[in-house]
């Protein structure tokens, strides 16, 4: 593949972990376990297709990610709305193995909202949320260093919004970052009907994967808050428009993820590159953002390359789960065991 024929998208991107299991041969999984997982299959809202299609849908995805990624495995129905897995992995491995087990790889392709054009929205939300009087919207307001004169009533206390130490916005396609353990408190703040109305009604808030910052003996886990823009419809680009995806890698080595999309996705994405130019558009797999790449320029043709902060064993992995295809289903283990029979 030439890689100086692909447009490439530098991504501001996170590290899939949640995507990424290990590619190992099951022969080598000397050490590992067979769990025993139950999946529940329910309807999405988005879903008119009948239940036992659905269910038979769900196994083929099942089998199809788990042959992928090289688990030994036995997938069978358990029941009108139930599947049966017996799988070796190894004890690393089972955290992930969940995710992927009960992930629908829903792809969505969104513009974001700049922290730039959230102050007021943001200075309206905090004063709601410390319960303080009601600020004058039309007024300009500054942004104070990150975390000055912030309470643990306020959202500068809970979240560090992207801006400098003198309080000018940073505009790098994120609101700012929380703590993986205040996420469910943002989120449910952020949600609150008064709170809500401060900001456009077409934002949708989205966290990316989790990173690790801080020396070593110190470390924390944080995620990105994205405001994504969702103009009150349907992702115009989603997994009906990616003809394949394939793990390959960039001009300086590294991994990147490799798109190729249908002629109306390669026509779509290039109208949204063009009116995106020196902005940022989120890639998002299950209402998580894996990725948001700056736009440096239009992208024709439809071939895509994200290149991030990725690993050979991410990009093999999140190329096998767009290929498996989107399923508009709910999968969640109601039960995980671990048993002595092998699969």
């Amino acid at each position: 593949m030439n890689n100086s024929t692909k447009p490439i998208l530098i991504a501001s991107a996170f590290v899939i972990a949640c995507l990424a299991l290990i590619q190992c041969k099951s022969n080598t999984r000397k050490k590992g376990k067979t769990i025993h997982y139950v999946v529940q299959v329910s309807q999405d809202e988005s879903s008119s297709i009948p239940m036992k299609e659905l269910v038979n849908q769900s196994l083929t995805l099942i089998k199809n990610r788990l042959t992928a990624s090289e688990f030994r495995s036995s997938v069978t129905q358990a029941g009108p709305d139930l599947i049966d897995i017996l799988v070796s992995v190894d004890s690393s491995d089972m955290p992930l193995m969940r995710q992927m087990l009960e992930a629908s790889n829903k792809l969505e392709f969104r513009e974001v909202y700049n922290i730039s054009e959230l102050g007021q929205s943001l200075f309206c939300a905090d004063k709601i949320v410390a319960g303080d009087p009601p600020i004058d919207t039309t007024a300009t307001h500054h942004f104070s260093s990150p975390g000055d004169q912030a309470t643990s009533k306020h959202l500068s206390y809970l979240i560090a919004f992207s801006v400098e130490a003198n309080g000018r916005t940073v505009d790098n396609g994120m609101i700012g970052r929380s703590m993986v353990a205040d996420t469910g408190t943002v989120t449910k703040l952020l949600n609150e009907p008064d709170v809500r109305k401060c900001f456009p009604e077409d934002i949708e808030f989205c966290y990316g994967l989790a990173e690790t910052t801080g020396s070593s003996g110190d470390n924390k886990s944080y995620c990105a808050l994205y405001g994504i823009k969702t103009n009150m419809q349907k992702s115009l680009l989603t997994n009906e428009n990616i003809r394949s995806a394939e793990a390959d890698y960039g001009s300086d080595g590294k991994p990147e993820l490799y798109f190729q999309l249908n002629q109306t996705g390669a026509r779509i994405f290039e109208n949204m590159t063009q009116a995106n130019k020196g902005r940022f558009i989120a890639i998002i797999l299950d209402k998580k953002v894996i990725s948001a790449p700056h736009v440096e320029s239009e992208v024709a043709g439809g071939n895509v390359s994200i290149h991030g902060n990725f690993t050979t064993a991410e990009t093999n992995m999140l190329a096998h789960q767009l290929n498996a295809g989107y399923l508009p289903a709910r999968l969640r283990i109601v039960l995980q065991e671990i048993v002595k029979e092998k699969p």
